[in-house]
């Protein structure tokens, strides 16, 4: 690499790329008597560090300056020596400040993104790792405030966790990048001798109210909505407009989800990956809840105006409000009520209030294989074998087409899907009704 990449040419030695090389570099040197370390090695490894001192991503900060941040403190510990020290102490200073902003009190990343929550929870766990090794890396308040973060992070990602230890599709995610929450808890145990309490199989919900979050669970059922801020004010990047969406799990699996995420190009597949319609919410007018552009822009983006998640009669109610079109003429307002019955049947109310003549779409997007079969005024969901799965009543007045519809589910992979929108063109208020039951309840 050294010698097919000339110093600060290239993509290669972008601040982020290096950052990574860097710590994957170091992990591997670390392992090696210090004597079989090729000189012109360490000297490579100066240099990057010399010049990704010089390039922190502060313009970008986010995740970005998290793991340039990391890489510093890897080769502080690496380097040793003055130098060491020294870039310890002024990486160190920096480092606890992102710690306390960019980690909710929740546990959860502020850009609101389970796929890099993984990826930086990972950074934690190895930074605690690395000042278990460098016990004079770091001040020891330092250290502790990145062991509370890293078991807050955890405790996040456990809440998180679906069913099959795969990933939600929430703003920018894929699968097949991050490590998963399974992969996660046994470095945490290896690494940190962190362990988390066993999970019951009873029905339980938590509202993660920093992260925007909202989770029931009941064995291997499992609910979780969003209604969050679409990322931090200042670096909105990785948002999708996923406001109120939702992705289901039955019996462990995947049975309705967000579109996902194909590529950071920005063109026709980045836009439709961001836009509402390819979530599990309702579109109005066929305008977006928050204005996306370019290939991590967003303008003007909706804000929730109220999420509680609590115990009811049926089982468990989430009722959440954003105002996302209170732009558009008569000042709308999209509340999403959703009944979680013991049974984990569902049933979603959409709410639109204001005033005017307005058209809404509210979009349910199944996973990749399941198919829909209309039965009357049900819609079946079949899995590849036919077999049912749940059904999907339409109980207020809309029309209901199914459509096809791509699905990103991984980096470059593009498939097709089969999706229902219910549709209302009404004065306001009006509502958009749903109930989604599992088929054993059938």
């Amino acid at each position: 690499w050294i010698t097919a990449n000339p110093p600060f040419v290239g993509t290669g030695w972008e601040p982020y790329p290096s950052s990574l090389r860097l710590v994957n570099w170091l992990a591997v040197l670390a392992a090696l008597p210090a004597a079989a370390v090729p000189r012109r090695v360490v000297d490579s490894v100066a240099l990057q560090t010399s010049w990704l001192l010089g390039n922190i991503e502060y313009q970008l900060g986010a995740n970005h300056l998290f793991v340039n941040l990391k890489a510093l403190l890897f080769a502080a510990g690496f380097l040793g020596g003055e130098y060491g020290r020294d870039l310890a102490r002024r990486s160190g200073a920096r480092f606890e400040r992102e710690l306390a902003e960019q980690f909710l009190l929740d546990g959860g990343h502020y850009e609101r993104s389970p796929m890099y929550h993984a990826i930086l929870t990972q950074d934690l766990l190895e930074l605690t790792a690395l000042c278990e090794r460098n016990p004079s890396l770091l001040p020891v308040a330092t250290v502790q405030s990145l062991l509370r973060t890293t078991e807050r992070a955890l405790a996040f990602a456990s809440v998180m966790q679906p069913p099959d230890d795969g990933i939600f599709l929430f703003n920018d995610a894929a699968a097949n990048i991050a490590p998963s929450c399974g992969e996660l808890f046994g470095f945490a145990a290896r690494a940190a001798g962190m362990k988390l309490p066993a999970r019951s199989n009873g029905m339980c919900y938590r509202a993660c109210a920093e992260t925007g979050y909202y989770v029931v669970r009941r064995s291997r059922d499992m609910v979780v909505f969003d209604c969050g801020e679409v990322g931090p004010g200042h670096q909105a990047g990785h948002a999708h407009c996923d406001t109120l969406s939702f992705e289901l799990y039955l019996e462990g699996r995947r049975i309705l989800t967000n579109i996902g995420n194909h590529d950071y190009v920005d063109g026709s597949t980045r836009r439709y990956a961001r836009s509402t319609k390819a979530h599990n919410t309702v579109v109005v007018d066929d305008a977006e809840q928050s204005e996306i552009w370019g290939a991590f822009r967003v303008g003007r983006r909706a804000f929730p105006l109220s999420a509680t998640l609590g115990p009811c009669e049926n089982g468990v109610t989430f009722r959440g409000a954003h105002d996302g079109y209170f732009r558009l003429p008569g000042a709308v307002v999209h509340t999403r009520t959703a009944v979680i019955a013991e049974d984990f049947s569902i049933q979603l109310r959409d709410e639109l209030t204001g005033s005017g003549m307005h058209k809404a779409d509210s979009w349910l997007h199944l996973a990749v294989g399941l198919r829909l079969r209309s039965a009357g005024i049900s819609f079946e969901i079949l899995n590849e074998k036919g077999k049912l799965l749940a059904v999907v009543d339409a109980i207020s007045e809309c029309r209901v087409k199914i459509i096809e519809t791509p699905r990103y589910p991984e980096f470059g992979v593009a498939e097709t899907g089969i999706s229902l929108c219910l549709s209302i063109s009404s004065e306001l208020p009006a509502d958009i009704a749903c109930r989604i039951v599992p088929s054993r309840d059938r």
